[in-house]
């Protein structure tokens, strides 16, 4: 658990707030009337967790191959996603499980990996080939 809580703090207190939010009873507001807020909400939500698994990963995890990468980031806010929506189903009178919901979440699970793999993944590697100690010149 030591590991875990050093490793993935910001991504267990991220989940942490979803979960929270997915059971909150959401007062009405002006955002409403935005046209499929409910659905950019699972996407922003789950796509940020993703992100965050992300940047713990490359920057605190000491790299344990693709399979624990894939696991991280992708599956386990998948089923968590898809756990919430059965939860808020089963378990609540002001909430009801959405397949599209979940559909949103994965989407923005999705997203993430795509930055993840073609933005975070390339910005690391250019990060550790940068030189340590940059020459000074020294112009007479």
């Amino acid at each position: 658990m030591d590991f875990c809580l050093r490793t993935h703090f910001f991504s267990l207190i991220t989940a942490g707030v979803i979960v929270y939010l997915s059971f909150f009873n959401v007062p009405q507001t002006e955002l409403d009337t935005i046209p499929f807020m409910d659905k950019i909400t699972h996407l922003c939500m789950y796509g940020g967790l993703s992100i965050v698994l992300w940047g713990e990963y490359l920057l605190r995890v000491q790299p344990k191959g693709r399979r624990y990468l894939i696991a991280s980031t992708v599956v386990f806010p998948i089923i968590m996603g898809g756990c919430i929506e059965i939860l808020q189903s089963i378990c609540t009178e002001n909430r009801t499980g959405d397949w599209y919901d979940f559909l949103t979440n994965s989407l923005g699970v999705a997203i993430a990996w795509l930055i993840g793999r073609y933005v975070l993944i390339p910005l690391q590697i250019k990060k550790r080939q940068k030189p340590k100690n940059k020459p000074t010149h020294l112009h007479e």
